[in-house]
């Protein structure tokens, strides 16, 4: 089971570095396209964490009542 997961990953790196033309580039080189790759996807996940998920009302988890909250029970308790 784990050498074909290995093999999954492989062919997929495999084909990551065919399409980015990375596998004919030196070592050094490679690994400075990988953090140029890797800056702006990480970049663009937290700003969507952070600024879309309050947005959309997502922000922590949703931010479920908690049914111990004496404060979320309606007036009329």
């Amino acid at each position: 089971m784990l050498s074909m997961i290995w093999k999954f990953i492989k062919y997929w790196y495999f084909r990551y570095l065919v399409v980015t033309e990375l596998y004919m580039v030196e070592p050094w080189e490679r690994m400075l396209m990988h953090v140029l790759f890797a800056v702006p996807i990480i970049g663009l996940w937290y700003f969507n964490y952070t600024i879309i998920s309050e947005m959309t009302g997502f922000g922590e988890f949703a931010k479920m009542p908690d049914s111990r909250d004496i404060n979320m029970l309606p007036a009329s308790f």
